[in-house]
């Protein structure tokens, strides 16, 4: 199980001449299908985001035991950090944990783990300096935000970061969009979070995810990551 078998060269031209692509049925369905379905089954996510401090993640069982003055004092640290410079609020887990046995999605840790993901990479990207790749998982529930950057991280050599998406019926109007803003930020493109696609984009560029709306009928799966150089 592995990439679908579509023209990647012409999803490569777009990528080389944009700086980003969307790709359609990036997966070989029935694998995409079980990635999705090991996604949907984990109800153990970490809930991350930003506070006056900096960004801070809380396991399920911890936030769900916080009494409503606690969580409204970081729901309220949360709001002042948002309008006022980066922040981000969701759901998410390393795919591959660094301190856990067991990875959190299991075929897609699977997935990356392997020399034909990267080696796919590096020709879709034109890139044979990529070295390894990293992922965790993400989980866009309504009011779920990640405000815009650029995705430069100080030390480390990210060359493209990615995003395949497994929502199964997503609409648009429901927020959760990939957006790049223009430079005078005066327009933006945007890309819906198709089931099986792959969002791929080359960094340092700015981009945002625009919150999810509270009438949204299910939550926004992700499996994110970037591709490295290092």
């Amino acid at each position: 199980m592995s990439f679908s078998s579509i023209d990647w060269s012409s999803a490569a031209d777009r990528l080389e001449s944009d700086g980003r692509v969307q790709v359609l049925d990036a997966l070989e369905e029935s694998f995409a299908k079980q990635i999705a379905t090991e996604l949907y089954a984990n109800h153990d996510w970490d809930y991350a985001l930003t506070t006056r401090k900096g960004p801070i993640s809380i396991r399920a069982h911890e936030w769900q035991s916080m009494s409503p003055p606690a969580k409204a004092s970081q729901i309220e640290s949360l709001r002042r950090q948002a309008r006022h410079g980066f922040s981000f609020a969701y759901s998410r887990r390393d795919v591959v944990p660094l301190q856990e046995s067991e990875p959190f999605v299991t075929t897609f840790a699977d997935f990356i783990g392997e020399e034909r993901f990267l080696q796919h990479m590096r020709t879709l990207c034109r890139d044979g300096d990529l070295t390894r790749a990293d992922a965790h998982a993400a989980m866009f529930q309504p009011g779920s935000f990640l405000k815009r950057h650029d995705d430069t991280y100080a030390g480390k050599e990210r060359r493209y970061a990615y995003v395949f998406n497994f929502s199964k019926e997503w609409h648009s109007d429901w927020g959760g969009l990939l957006h790049f803003p223009d430079g005078a930020d005066t327009q933006a493109a945007c890309l819906v979070p198709r089931f099986n696609s792959l969002a791929l984009f080359r960094v340092p560029q700015d981009h945002f995810v625009s919150q999810v709306a509270t009438y949204a009928l299910e939550s926004r799966y992700s499996i994110t990551g970037w591709l490295f150089a290092d």
